[in-house]
């Protein structure tokens, strides 16, 4: 049986890049939206527009569910660059495809790479601010809502309305 004669090098580069720059504009896209829409998250409770809150929750599910498919098209993009590159699908990245180009095809991937993981830290970084938000609301009304109803600040009611007591203290209330 005769071996088929592999691509010249051009091929090979071309599909790479063609395969790369596709997964690339799915997760800018993807991680552009999640940006916009924790903006819109942030927006809403500094503004106290709160009726725009289920409007957002709804993009937000849509945006997870993108993430789980975008999540099953990274891995079918490794196992295709595993193929092309001759190498084991958790070898297969961004960056080992990128490096297995020439200039100037290695260069631009390499940036878009770059940027991704920025925008990738970008929105890690304001949802982490949300809910640091969200959670000091959440806090702060808990201490509001404690004196009038007898209760103690770190007391918490169960899901069928009993009384818990606290688990485990604040870091003041922690003294040794």
């Amino acid at each position: 049986m005769e071996r088929p004669t592999p691509p010249p090098s051009s091929a090979i580069e071309l599909r790479i890049v063609e395969l790369c720059d596709a997964h690339v504009n799915r997760e800018e896209s993807l991680l552009a939206d999640m940006l916009a829409s924790l903006h819109g998250v942030r927006s809403a409770f500094l503004e106290r527009n709160l009726n725009v809150l289920p409007t957002l929750h709804g993009h937000q599910e849509r945006l997870a569910r993108e993430a789980v498919a975008l999540t099953a098209a990274r891995l079918r993009l490794r196992e295709s660059l595993a193929d092309v590159l001759a190498i084991s699908p958790s070898e297969a990245t961004l960056r080992a495809a990128a490096l297995a180009l020439e200039e100037p095809a290695r260069g631009r991937l390499l940036q878009r790479h770059a940027g991704l993981c920025e925008l990738a830290r970008k929105v890690d970084r304001l949802a982490q601010q949300c809910a640091a938000l969200l959670g000091y609301a959440r806090a702060f009304l808990v201490a509001l809502f404690a004196g009038p109803n007898g209760i103690g600040v770190g007391e918490r009611y169960g899901p069928h309305g009993e009384r818990r007591g606290v688990a485990v203290g604040s870091l003041l209330e922690a003294r040794v």
